[in-house]
């Protein structure tokens, strides 16, 4: 009887953790009846599979109609678990000027420039993607489908039918990750006759300390003004930007993740959000871009209060305690959710059509810690839920095997 019980135990245990793996992997939410799935990524065995899902991965990207039927799909697309990847079998979703926008295999390729990607023989196969249809290079054979999608984030707004976009699978030569450090200059000199500033009026280090350049502490308003104009600005220069074609929107995206440059410094950078929680953009940490804070428990309530914030006449500013890697004691020293340090934020909301109130709409938001400078470390809004989940199946696993050695034993006096 004692080992029934066990047994059943074991079995809870296990489903339960199940449960929570399968969560880890939400479903693109553009899972419509529109197409019939002709091949999973796992039966692609040829070139007509290979095109056929291609092209479906396409069309649900191209027919999604808000911002979370797109960042849903994305994020499916990093699935190993679903039908969209599966070993050298994935997909890669490039601009239609070549940048790489998600590569749902490694996201440390993304951001780059692959308009012209050679491969060991020297072939381009950056443009051959761009032309599209069935590409054949020295590590395999890939298909590319341009197409055109208007609720992409950083898409295009000016262009009715959409941004073009090209969307490849198969892909299985990886360029080697650019570890070079490229300035800040080298970034936006193609941006430079555009006319948009490039640059806020003060920078993420100025922004994040708490003291003035003359070493005098400034006060909590200034502060607070100082983090509010420096999320405008940065609207005026996305918002700015994503209307003209020359500007690619990945490029755009690595003007501000670059550490140390005017738009991030340490834990001061801009994060976008859409109005239901999913984050667009983090300039911090990518690794939470096409995933959802507001179903967060441990952040959900901050998210959710941010939201408001932004939805308020001219933004709004939110206080709540983060976790600060600079302070001992204070959480996991990561940086993220679950500490106590006082934080302040600003969110302000950008509707991309104000005449139109189902127009999508672009949550920008930046934070700072009260009380310090930030030379002195610290992180904002880039806690990722997969950490979160990670932990949270070590502690079940660890409860397990501490009732499992109390079964045991009580089995064995029982045999006894």
């Amino acid at each position: 009887m004692k080992n029934t019980k066990h047994m059943i135990f074991l079995f809870c245990v296990l489903g339960l953790l199940a449960a929570v793996s399968f969560h880890s992997f939400p479903a693109s939410a553009h899972e419509s009846d529109k197409h019939t799935l002709t091949a999973m990524v796992s039966d692609v065995s040829d070139d007509k599979t290979l095109k056929e899902l291609v092209e479906h991965a396409a069309a649900h990207l191209s027919e999604a109609t808000t911002f979370s039927d797109t960042l849903g799909t994305l994020n499916a697309f990093r699935n190993e678990m679903a039908q969209w990847n599966d070993g050298s079998t994935y997909l890669v979703l490039l601009t239609g000027n070549g940048g790489v926008y998600v590569h749902s295999r490694n996201r440390e390729l993304e951001d780059q420039d692959w308009s012209q990607l050679q491969d060991a023989d020297g072939k381009n196969v950056g443009q051959e993607f761009l032309k599209g249809g069935l590409v054949t290079y020295s590590a395999g054979k890939a298909y590319a489908h341009p197409f055109k999608a208007s609720v992409v984030p950083f898409a295009n707004t000016r262009e009715s039918q959409g941004s073009q976009f090209v969307l490849v699978g198969g892909f299985d030569y990886e360029p080697r990750e650019k570890t070079d450090k490229r300035s800040y200059e080298d970034v936006v000199k193609e941006l430079v006759d555009s006319g948009i500033s490039l640059e806020p009026t003060k920078k993420a280090r100025q922004i994040g300390s708490a003291e003035k350049e003359d070493g005098e502490k400034k006060t909590e308003e200034e502060r607070k003004q100082e983090l509010k104009a420096f999320v405008e600005e940065a609207i005026l220069l996305f918002t700015g930007a994503i209307v003209l074609p020359e500007i690619d929107p990945v490029r755009l995206r690595s003007i501000f993740r670059l550490d140390n440059g005017p738009w991030r410094y340490i834990s001061t950078y801009i994060y976008i959000m859409d109005g239901n929680g999913n984050v667009i953009f983090n300039g911090a940490n990518r690794n939470i871009e096409q995933t959802n804070l507001l179903a967060d428990p441990d952040v959900g309530e901050d998210i959710a209060r941010l939201i408001a914030a932004a939805e308020m006449p001219g933004g709004g500013f939110v206080n709540y305690n983060w976790e600060n890697p600079a302070i001992t004691g204070d959480g996991e020293q990561h940086g993220g959710p679950g500490g106590d340090s006082p934080k302040l934020g600003y969110t302000k909301l950008y509707r991309t059509d104000k005449d139109n109130p189902s127009a999508p709409v672009y949550i920008f938001g930046s934070g700072i810690y009260l009380g310090q400078s930030e030379d002195d470390g610290g992180c904002a809004l880039s806690g990722t839920a997969d950490s979160k989940q990670d932990a949270f199946i070590v502690m079940l696993i660890v409860v397990f095997a501490m009732l499992s050695v109390f079964f045991v034993r009580q089995s064995r006096r029982a045999a006894d």
